[in-house]
This record gives C-alpha cells, structure tokens and sequence, in this order.
C-alpha cells in the first residue's frame, strides 16, 4: 500500500496548551500557599540537619501545618498523611520510623512548580537519550561478555576481582566508564587484550557517545525553551517515526513479532533477561549446563528467524535485506551463534547479543557509529600514531638511562602506550610522572609530559569529539534515509522555505512515498482528499491526502 500527502495550508497553528517555562512563570506567580509551603519545606529540612529533644513532636507539628496547607493538593496531602502516621507511630514503636516520615516527606518537594518543569523536561530528555542509552548498554555488555570468556581460565586473584564473573564484569566496565582509577585495572591484566578493550571502550563511551548524549540533552532543552523543533538533528528522526507510527501501524501479529516493534521488545527481553540473570546467579560461563540449552534454544530460534527474514515476501522484508549490515548481523547472531554454541558456549553468547544491534532503537546508532569510522581514521591515526612515537621513545631510551627499568608504567611499548592512554584522559597521571621528578636533569617529566597532555587531551582529543558528533548526525542520518526512505516521512522545513520551494519549482510540495504491509486498518480510515493534522513540538500543520494505489 502506497500513501501520498500534500501540505495544503502554509499557516502555522500555534498549539496553545503547550506554553514555554517563562510563560508559566508568568502566568502561574507563586501565590500565598505555595509561599507558606516553601517556608515550611525550609523548616522541615533545616530541621532534618539537627538533633535535638523532642524532635519527634517538632516534625509532627509541622506535618500538621503542611496538612492543612495540601488539603487541596492531592499528591502533597497523600505525602502529608503518610509522613504524619508514621511520626506518629514512632512514638508507640521501637523502631526508627520518624526518619522513614522525613524521607516521604522531601519527596512533596516534587509538587512544587519548579520540581514539575523539571520534571518534564527529564521526561522530554529521557525519550530523545533512550536509543542511545540502549546502545551504551549494549556496548558494555559486549565488552563484559569479551573480558568475562577471555580471562575465565585466569589463575591471577587480581584479575579474577575485575572479570571472575560476568557482574563483576559489568561492575568494572561501569567504573571506567566514571574514568574511576581505570587505567589500573588495565594493568592488572597485563596483556594485549587488556589493554586493547578498555582503550577502545573508553574513547567509544566517554569520548564519543557520552558527549553525543550531553548534545543531545542540551540541543533538546534549548529547543523545547524556544518552543521550536524544526530545525533541531537530534529530534528529527525520532519524531519523523513517531509522526509516521501514528498514521502508518503494522495490523499483521507475525510481522510485527519478526520485524516490528514486537520484535524488539522479544530481543530486549530475552537478551536483558539472560544478562540480568547472569548477574544475579554469578554464571560461570561454560560450567552451567542450564546456560547450555538455555543459549542452544536462544540460538535455534534466532536462526528461524533469520531464515525467514531471507525468504518471506513483503515491503518490509524488502526493505531488511537490502541492508546488509543488518542482515550480516542477523546472520551472526543467529545460524554462526548456534554453530559456535556447540564448540564454545562463550563465543556463542557474545555473537548471540549482537541481536541487540538489530532492534530498531540500537539499528541507526549502530550504524551510523561503523560508518562513521572511516570518515575519522584521519584524526585516529593522527592521535594515535603521535602516542605511539612517544611511547616508543619512552620504552627504548628513556628508562634506559634513567634507571627505572621495573618501573611498571613504562617497561614495555604497549605498557607505555595503554599508559600514555591513561594520561591522556587525565586519569591519575600525577602519580605516574612522580617517579620521574626524583632523576633530575631530564626534560620529559617538566615539559614534555604537559605538552602532551595539552596537545592529546585539550585539542586533538576534544577536536576528535566535536568532529565525531557531528560527523554521527550527518551519518546516522543519511543512514536511515538510505536504508529506510520507503518508510519515513520527509524532513520537516520552515514555512516560509517550503512557500518558497513551491513557488520556485512550480509543483505541489509532496511527501515521500510511504510503504506499509496489506491489509492495514489504514485503508478503512484515510482516504482521498481527508484532511488530516500533523502535531509537531507546539507547531500543527494541516495536510490532504491526495492519492493512494489501487492496493487499498
């Protein structure tokens, strides 16, 4: 099925439910309640600091005062009620409830006007970051899987304390990315692998999608504070697919359990599943044969379907196998996972959790990441290649002459390059050099130390960040154009720029085609000429439908 639209009327409607936080302020000044409450909660928490005699009967006067003043309010006085009773209650038990009441009584501070624009701007946040906050957690969990089969044969303690167990896997892999002392947990390793995983881990997170995910929050806030989205990169794919969802939705049970939205939400329970599980029994990969069927019937399922997205008929399959790194993916996790299954369960779950990739939410962030790659081996090299000069220098002359040949920083070349990593990431690189101020008459610890960390950290480091965000927009962006231009809307554009085009071009400005699956409710409800509106941020448009295929 085919749907076409045309925009008919230019005129921009201004939504007057959705107002700016200014407005609100203005509109809404705090009146005499809200006054008194304010001076209450100053109280109530500058009584929370102290301990004094008879606080108890002190905390249930004021939640009397706050009672009588949330009457009105039901939030505040279910807070109110419930922080009284147990005051209350303190006073016949033994047990310490009066600061269980203070607790339930700081959350009534979410009522005020201030805590509810905060509130929802973390609600309008939190669904721009979702995707890529999904794919951080999947990133994390490949790392955790990788370092967890590697080292299970490990007789080194120290190692067995960072990647004894799949949690304790994923606990380390969250401290480094706090950059929390993870330059040391690296050397406990010693080895290649070590090295290589968390450098790659902590340029990808914390130098790449961490900041990714800061532009994204601040992008948004500004935008939503302006009370305009149209010209924001962030938003424009996610509201592009929530726009299309509205007036395009799967009616077929199968496909959407194969390719839809019920696809992901079966991949993310099965996979966040097994992890959490992992976490919590503390799996010893390999020894479990529970965990040994559990992934045989994961894999066997995966691999039907992946037989069934190469053979089935139909727009969207289309549309699937045309990508190939999805569909490379698809393989991967399904028919090579259950190979691999039967001769290493841990290559088997590694290679399984990579279905995660191919969800809708992980799909264009994943994408737009590896095609981003080439655009940035440039400056990667560049980076790179200045660590390995220096760390060459360090490891064959330097300690040479200096004396501190034991010295566990600088005792090999991937040693001094995982630790000039570490420097340049600020990571307790103070105590590294230390050694060096006591051999006096060389330079390095003086002047060439800070030049580096000036020159790898302050400019090609935060050049590489700026370049990598804006070369992941421009990517993930042309990206899913590419791969999915027969199933999104196109791009919203400025009033006065669509007027213009139109009258430039002399034609009708219209939307791409919109391919959806047979026997869609769609064909009962749209059709020509019906006119239809499009909400976008606090802007509406008005549009027609003016053609459709014989399919409906």
């Amino acid at each position: 099925m085919q749907l076409e639209t045309e925009l008919t009327e230019y005129d921009v409607q201004h939504d007057s439910t959705q107002n700016s936080p200014k407005e609100e302020i203005k509109q809404k000044p705090m009146n005499a309640g809200q006054k008194f409450k304010a001076i209450l909660m100053i109280v109530f928490y500058l009584g929370t600091f102290f301990t004094f005699y008879g606080e108890n009967i002190f905390f249930i006067g004021i939640y009397m005062l706050m009672l009588i003043n949330n009457r009105k309010h039901l939030l505040g006085l279910v807070l109110t009620i419930l922080a009284l009773t147990l005051s209350i209650a303190n006073i016949f038990v033994e047990y310490n409830l009066l600061g269980i009441s203070q607790i339930v009584m700081s959350l009534d501070i979410l009522t005020f006007p201030f805590s509810q624009r905060m509130i929802r701007e973390i609600k309008l946040v939190l669904s721009e970051i979702t995707n890529l906050a999904i794919t951080m957690f999947f990133v994390l969990c490949v790392c955790a899987y990788s370092t967890t089969a590697y080292y299970d044969d490990s007789d080194d303690d120290e190692v067995a304390i960072f990647y004894g167990t799949f949690g304790r896997s994923v606990l380390t892999f969250v401290q480094a990315l706090s950059l929390d002392d993870w330059g040391q947990i690296g050397r406990e390793t010693d080895d290649l692998f070590g090295y290589f995983i968390l450098c790659i881990y902590i340029l990808l997170m914390t130098y790449f999608y961490l900041n990714i995910m800061m532009g994204i929050l601040i992008e948004t806030l500004q935008f939503e504070k302006k009370g305009n989205h149209l010209d924001d990169p962030f938003n424009y794919e996610i509201n592009q697919q929530q726009i299309l969802s509205e007036l395009v939705k799967e009616q077929n049970l199968f496909d959407k359990c194969m390719i839809g939205n019920y696809y992901q939400y079966i991949v993310f329970i099965i996979s966040f599943g097994g992890i959490f599980i992992s976490i919590l029994e503390h799996f010893d990969h390999g020894d479990s044969t529970i965990e040994l069927a559990i992934e045989l019937i994961d894999d066997g399922i995966y691999t039907i379907h992946f037989i069934i997205l190469m053979f089935k008929k139909g727009p969207i399959y289309d549309l699937e196998r045309k990508n190939k790194t999805m569909m490379f993916l698809h393989f991967i996790a399904g028919p090579l996972s259950l190979i691999c299954s039967f001769i290493f369960l841990e290559i088997g779950c590694l290679l399984n959790l990579l279905k995660i990739a191919t969800t809708p939410s992980v799909k264009g962030i994943f994408v737009g990441t590896i095609a981003m790659v080439p655009l940035l081996m440039p400056q990667f090299a560049e980076l790179f290649g200045i660590i390995m000069f220096i760390a060459s220098i360090l490891t064959s002359n330097y300690y040479a002459y200096t004396g501190l040949k034991e010295q566990e920083y600088f005792s090999s070349f991937w040693g001094s390059f995982y630790t000039l990593v570490q420097i340049m990431t600020l990571d307790d690189w103070g105590n590294i050099v230390e050694p060096m101020y006591s051999k006096h008459g060389f330079i390095l610890p003086y002047v060439v130390i800070p030049a580096y960390i000036f020159l790898s950290n302050f400019i090609i480091l935060n050049t590489l960040i700026a370049l990598s965000c804006e070369y992941f927009v421009e990517v993930k962006y042309y990206s899913i154009e590419k791969d999915q231009s027969g199933v999104r809307c196109s791009q919203f554009v400025g009033i006065n720029e669509l007027k213009n085009y139109c009258k430039q071009n002399q034609m009708h400005f219209q939307l791409p085609n919109v391919v959806v699956s047979q026997h869609d409710l769609l064909s009962s409800k749209i059709k020509s000429d019906t006119i239809i509106q499009i909400q976008y941020g606090n802007l509406q448009f008005t549009a027609q439908v003016i053609q459709q295929s014989d399919a409906l």
